[in-house]
């Protein structure tokens, strides 16, 4: 067991023995579980110590704050993605490395398990800018080589953005896959993207990384959900312009800051207006976020319709950028929103069923092609519409046009086996 150390001052030394490395475990442990089960923000200190059945002094006496245990677990997590890719190794060109990938993938799958509640809340985590010696972009950097190292992706003909949006995409698309999106047994989930992987690092073979057809979407689409919005008071064009300013300052503002980091007094400081004239047309928040949230799905619905018959390289590149200049505008709701634990039914039905139509769009749009699992590969490319704008366009991951380049080079080998 590694040695644990207390935090200074406590007495000529800092070292502990097994007791006290017991008791550190424990309040890590703990801390899992309590961030799986209230989210990152909500998570708090006693919260933590009750689960671990120890005292405040007690977890002082090891982390400093939440933050600390957070990234401390992250630090964790790195080590062990760098542990799994190593033994990855070369992947084979032929069905050998088809199951290698599966393997893989099987003990990804369970790592995850373990970890997800610090995948789950790692863009919450991002977004305070941990001063932490585990901060975001040493622990995202760190996972986007290990795997880009061990899936060992052809040199110079992508740019180095497709190492870090793979991962973006296996981790992703794992976690749509545990929330029961297009309901696959973990077997086909497995199969299917370990096939998919396979054409992204050695293109498409026939025999190898090409499978049948496993199914086929529904004939009739799912219709595209709708909330109930109230329009207080905006019969008048002034007061309509006024309302629409709060909605963009609350869209620009929730792009920037977050949901637990936005207030209201952040949004009528840029919309410039007053608290009252929020209060006029919004009861809340929450009632604004509500209305962005309906016009962001309007919005993804126009660009799912718009995916181009003929896919080559720039009908393709002409769509992501399309859909990359609309996420400018309505990105930072849906990434905030699919961060949120929340209390509303309705909102929580409504983000369901919009991830359940975006799904059907994604798997019909997959379907065109004459191979493979559709509803795995809609994961994935769900994965890189819902993170690539935003590890772009807010954590600034990587530039742009490299995203737009990798991105383009993603969906044709891997998804089209182009």
């Amino acid at each position: 067991m590694t040695q644990a150390t207390r935090r200074a001052p406590f007495g000529n030394s800092p070292h502990v023995g097994q007791r006290g490395a017991t008791t550190r475990r424990k309040i890590l442990d703990a801390a899992l579980t309590v961030f799986d089960e209230h989210g990152y923000y909500d998570t708090r200190i006693e919260l933590i110590t009750s689960a671990a059945g120890c005292s405040r002094p007690s977890f002082y006496q090891y982390f400093s704050s939440r933050e600390e245990v957070y990234w401390t677990l992250a630090g964790e997590l790195a080590k062990k993605m760098s542990g799994l890719s190593d033994s990855l190794a070369e992947v084979d060109s032929g069905q050998p490395g088809v199951a290698q990938l599966q393997a893989w993938l099987d003990e990804m799958i369970d790592l995850y398990q373990v970890y997800a509640a610090i995948f789950e809340s790692f863009l919450a985590a991002t977004s305070e800018a941990s001063a932490s010696s585990h901060g975001p972009q040493i622990v995202a950097k760190r996972l986007g080589h290990a795997i880009n190292t061990a899936i060992n992706l052809p040199g110079g003909t992508v740019p180095d953005a497709v190492g870090s949006i793979t991962v973006t995409l296996i981790v992703r698309s794992i976690h749509f896959w545990r929330l029961g999106l297009g309901q696959l047994s973990r077997e086909r989930f497995v199969n299917g993207l370990a096939q998919t992987l396979h054409r992204l690092v050695h293109g498409p073979t026939s025999d190898v990384n090409l499978g049948a057809v496993v199914d086929n979407p529904a004939k009739t689409p799912l219709k595209w959900p709708r909330l109930e919005t109230s329009t207080n008071g905006v019969s008048r064009p002034r007061a309509r312009a006024t309302r629409q300013k709060l909605l963009t300052a609350g869209a620009d503002v929730l792009q920037t800051n977050g949901y637990h980091q936005t207030h209201v007094d952040d949004i009528v400081n840029m919309a410039g207006v007053s608290h009252g004239s929020f209060y006029h047309y919004f009861a809340s928040k929450d009632a604004l976020f509500q209305e962005l949230a309906e016009s962001a799905t309007l919005s993804v619905a126009e660009v799912m319709a718009l995916f181009p018959e003929q896919r080559d390289d720039e009908h393709v590149h002409q769509w992501l950028e399309h859909y990359f200049s609309s996420y400018r505008d309505v990105g930072g709701v849906i990434s905030v929103w699919r961060e949120i634990k929340w209390d509303n039914t309705d909102l929580d039905y409504f983000a369901q069923d919009v991830t359940l139509a975006v799904i059907d769009r994604l798997r019909r749009i997959i379907a065109r092609r004459d191979f493979g699992d559709d509803a795995v590969d809609a994961l994935v490319l769900m994965a890189l519409i819902e993170r690539v704008p935003h590890n772009t366009q807010t954590l600034e991951y990587s530039s742009q046009v490299a995203a737009l380049e990798a991105s383009v080079f993603i969906i044709q080998r891997a998804l089209f086996g182009r």
